[in-house]
C-alpha cells in the first residue's frame, strides 16, 4: 500500500504522486473514475485510454479464425521493414 499526502489546487485539482503513476503505468489522457462516499473516502480507478493498437487487436479478436496476437506481430515486423 502506498500512502502520500498531496495537496489540493485552487480548481480542487490533486497530482497523482509519480510513484504512483510509475508502478501502475498511469498516462497523460487516461481517465480516472471517482467516488466518493459517505464516509469521506474517496476511491479512484484508473481508466487506460484504449490505444489504436489495442482496438486493432480487440477487433480482430472478434473475428473467427483470426490470431489477433500473430496478426499484430506480422504488422509490427512490416512497420520496421519500412523504417
Amino acid at each position: 500500500m502506498m500512502e502520500k499526502i498531496v495537496r489540493v489546487g485552487e480548481k480542487g485539482q490533486i497530482t497523482i504522486p509519480k510513484e504512483a503513476r510509475e508502478k501502475w503505468l498511469i498516462n497523460a489522457g487516461d481517465n480516472a473514475k471517482i467516488v466518493v462516499m459517505p464516509s469521506g473516502v474517496i476511491s479512484v480507478r484508473i481508466l487506460k485510454k484504449e490505444q489504436p493498437e489495442d482496438r486493432l487487436v480487440n477487433f480482430l479478436n472478434k473475428m473467427p479464425g483470426i490470431d489477433a496476437e500473430k496478426a499484430w506481430k506480422e504488422v509490427e515486423k512490416q512497420r520496421e521493414k519500412e523504417r
